[in-house]
């Protein structure tokens, strides 16, 4: 039975948008660590759940898992499992090229949170039919190869691309998608390649979402510690209740 809860869409603050995330990927992990492989990393199948009176991320869907390391035609789909707007780099290229699909590994569900995470920045606030939204429809085309090239140049020139497509509220967000983009891609580029160590991928990544969700926490601390001391000198013009 599925946990109710509502999707990551309907968030209501960054921070709610960012520990949904972190608690998906924590959940993929231990997913991973058991021998099993999501397989199917999209904003549709992140939800968000109360938990006394705190939103936490779940990962929902298993319809498309499989065993780590299973050669079956389940991990080998010429038709491409997944969500296509979320798909890693290498699943599109090899696809594209060689019109079959690549044995899903860890590696490519990390790659899809981090685009779960750029649409969000960028399509969460912004209309449907606004220039940064429709960018991203190149993503999910019937072309393969589109597809690829699209996201290939959107995580190649990040810096001077996808981050200018921020929506005002997620623009706090940038140092944190250069943050994954290194994780994921590495310093010298695009790295396609698959990690033998994926402890230390999660850590990494889930570390750089643990540093910005604490560093917006240190910012509505301080803001609440200036309102507090406003009101105590200045009672008659402000009120915190």
């Amino acid at each position: 039975m599925l946990p109710r809860g509502r999707s990551l869409r309907s968030c209501q603050t960054v921070m709610e948008f960012l520990v949904g995330i972190r608690d998906a990927i924590l959940g993929h992990q231990r997913l991973f660590v058991k021998n099993i492989l999501h397989g199917d990393i999209s904003d549709s199948n992140i939800i968000l759940v109360s938990a006394g009176g705190v939103s936490k991320g779940v990962l929902i869907d298993l319809d498309h898992a499989v065993k780590v390391g299973e050669a079956t035609e389940k991990n080998d789909n010429p038709k491409l499992t997944g969500t296509m707007k979320f798909m890693a780099l290498q699943r599109l290229y090899h696809a594209a090229k060689f019109r079959k699909s690549i044995a899903r590994t860890y590696h490519h569900d990390l790659e899809s949170f981090f685009y779960v995470f750029l649409v969000g920045c960028i399509e969460y606030e912004y209309r449907e039919e606004s220039e940064e939204v429709e960018t991203l429809h190149d993503w999910c085309t019937k072309n393969m190869m589109t597809n690829f090239l699209t996201k290939l140049s959107c995580v190649t020139f990040m810096q001077i691309i996808t981050l200018d497509l921020f929506s005002p509220s997620f623009v706090e967000l940038k140092k944190l998608a250069t943050s994954l983009q290194t994780v994921l891609f590495g310093d010298g580029g695009i790295d396609f390649q698959t990690p033998d160590d994926h402890e230390r991928i999660y850590k990494d990544m889930i570390t750089a979402f643990n540093k910005t969700i604490d560093q917006i926490k240190g910012k509505f601390k301080e803001l609440f510690t200036v309102a507090v001391l406003f009101h105590k000198y200045h009672p008659d013009k402000f009120s915190i209740n």
